[in-house]
């Protein structure tokens, strides 16, 4: 950043450019020789410390409203660049006397690291520049670091300011802080241990330093390192805008880049599974421009949008060329600790293939639940506003469920699956609550969020298939009980098997059989899959499921006219013909399945 003061405006030539490139190479030249010299700026790394400190200072400055409403590419492409330098920044700790540099701590901003095109002031213009806009880290700290009286070891004031818009005034502070690669640097010093925290929410910045000392001012104001320099304040410009200043003839006016929200700004939907639900949410979704919809390789349909083409995840490659078959078998035999732990890996490598492929005008985002965590650790979310598809129990709330009904089925291994990383479950935890929108067809999803996000939840309705199974007439003597799901205790499979208990009928498992057969006694159970004729044999489906995401089957049932009971973890509450029994009360269980295999009985005599 130039910090020239300005007396009169004169328009940039190339001769000009020319010369301040010059300059500025041999500045940050000598700026490198001389802190090599002395050794002692160091980077400082990330700490948990001063995680609890109290707070001395806090700034918030917003993202978007600041600038004209034509430059909103520079606007976006400066928030871009926030979310690449927050990384440097967030959570780091510096010892008590320790020098802290801004240059050293961030590193040389280049587009090979992330950094885009954004805004610089430069000779009184804002001019369009890569890794522009990030002193607004620089101007925040600059503020909190003056609140908690900390030394300046170095500090510049920028040559002019950023033009606000209607209505908005801005004026120069005494913690204005340029800075320029690498010779213009903010520098800070205090007498005890301080951390940075630095966030990005949808519309605005937020700068916090704690300390365990309420104030930690330093003895002197100003500072024997060398190269330090505060400069007085005065009365500066309003810099003109490079890209709506008709100054055609300048060789940096763009007026391509210019253009303001409607025209510029997108939105990118970043998908993982497809429900019908989802599938008409999204088709009803009115935008200004087309969306940018990723999906992932297993989508072949285009669904009406046009897919960005993503590669096979490594580590599925060959997963995914194995037969059908072939494949179920061995996810039957790794286990669902394993497939489930594959499913992380994919997700994260998903995550990762999207984040690459958003640009700074994707303002808004859509996204599939599995990919939000993953998403969150990286920052991507940061800065812009977002809408969550949400189909599965939050993460903790999901550990919280199996380990409550582990302590009752201590022995059953499959309540002990379905673990993620603690980071990771506090990741989902923030991201939900930070979510602009949260959307759910599941009415249990739906409670635990609107407890996370009060007034943000919006409940889709379930839509059932087409019912195109004849029914059998019924049995009697003996009806037929369908669980539509695998044998696995976190479905309520023990559960059932104690309602069960001396009681006359047939029981079919849709999916992977039961291990214990002990459980069972003299009953009659078997076990078949989701694409046989189930429907035409059920006279009762139940599904006692601690845990149920994707009821598809039950959906299946209840378009068919077959009644059902089932646990409000299966989110059909709202659903006729469902009866809901609390996952984990087999008297309850019990109870319900007597009344309504006495009331088929009654309808059929």
């Amino acid at each position: 950043m130039d910090t020239t003061p300005l007396r009169a405006w004169r328009m940039p030539n190339r001769r000009t450019a020319l010369w301040f490139w010059f300059r500025r190479m041999g500045l940050a030249l000598i700026r490198k020789l001389h802190d090599r010299r002395s050794g002692n700026l160091q980077k400082w790394s990330c700490g948990q410390s001063l995680a609890n400190a109290p707070i001395i200072a806090q700034q918030r400055t917003p993202l978007w409203n600041d600038g004209r409403p034509d430059e909103f590419l520079l606007i976006a492409g400066k928030i871009e660049n926030l979310r690449v330098a927050q990384q440097a920044f967030h959570a780091v700790e510096v010892p008590a006397g320790a020098v802290w540099s801004f240059w050293r701590q961030l590193g040389r901003p280049s587009r090979r690291r992330g950094f885009v095109v954004g805004r610089e002031i430069r000779s009184g213009c804002v001019i369009p520049t890569v890794a522009g806009g990030i002193c607004q880290i620089s101007n925040a700290i600059a503020t909190c670091a003056h609140h908690a009286g900390f030394e300046f070891v170095e500090r510049h004031s920028h040559s002019a300011k950023i033009e606000m818009p209607e209505g908005r005034t801005e004026t120069m502070t005494p913690q204005d802080a340029t800075v320029f690669w690498n010779y213009i640097d903010l520098r800070l010093r205090a007498s005890a241990a301080w951390r940075i925290e630095l966030e990005l929410s949808a519309s605005e910045m937020i700068v916090t330093l704690r300390s365990d000392s309420a104030r930690v001012p330093m003895a002197s104001e100003e500072s024997a390192v060398g190269h330090a320099e505060v400069q007085a304040e005065r009365s500066v410009p309003v810099a003109r805008g490079c890209l709506t200043c008709k100054q055609y003839t300048c060789f940096l006016h763009n007026p391509k880049l210019a253009g303001d929200h409607d025209q510029r700004a997108q939105e990118a939907w970043l998908l993982n599974d497809w429900t019908p639900e989802f599938e008409r949410y999204l088709a009803e979704r009115k935008t200004m421009r087309p969306p940018l919809v990723l999906g992932p390789p297993r989508f072949r349909k285009k669904r009406g949008h046009e897919w960005a083409s993503l590669a096979t995840p490594p580590n599925t490659a060959i997963h995914q060329a194995l037969p059908f078959t072939l494949r179920r078998l061995l996810l039957r035999l790794s286990g669902n600790e394993v497939l489930h732990a594959r499913l992380l890996r994919e997700n994260n490598w998903l995550a990762a293939q999207y984040a690459v492929r958003l640009q700074p005008e994707h303002v808004h985002l859509i996204i599939d639940q599995a990919l939000l965590p993953h998403l969150w650790r990286r920052g991507v979310l940061a800065g812009r506003s977002y809408d969550v598809l949400a189909s599965n129990v939050p993460m903790q709330e999901l550990c919280r469920r199996l380990d409550e009904a582990a302590q009752r089925w201590p022995d059953e291994a499959s309540l002990r699956m379905l673990r993620a990383d603690p980071a990771l479950q506090a990741a989902e935890h923030a991201a939900l609550q930070a979510a602009r929108r949260l959307i759910t067809a599941h009415s249990d999803v739906a409670a635990l969020l609107h407890d996370l996000a009060p007034g943000r939840v919006s409940l889709l309705d379930w839509m059932l298939p087409d019912a195109h199974h004849p029914r059998r007439a019924r049995n009697n003597q003996c009806p037929t009980l369908v669980l539509p799901a695998s044998g696995l205790a976190r479905k309520g499979l023990n559960e059932l098997a104690l309602a069960l208990s001396g009681l006359r009928c047939k029981l079919l498992i849709l999916g992977t059989p039961p291990e214990n057969q002990k459980l069972w006694g003299d009953a009659e159970v078997h076990s078949s899959s989701y694409e046989s004729n189930w429907v035409e044999q059920a006279d009762l489906v139940v599904l006692p499921a601690y845990v149920e995401h994707a009821p598809r089957a039950v959906l299946k049932a209840i378009a068919a006219g077959i009644d059902v009971i089932a646990s409000p973890a299966c989110g059909l509450g709202r659903l006729v013909g469902v009866k809901e029994v609390a996952a984990g009360d087999s008297e309850g269980l019990r109870a319900a399945i007597k009344e309504r295999l006495q009331q088929i009985r009654h309808a059929e005599s």
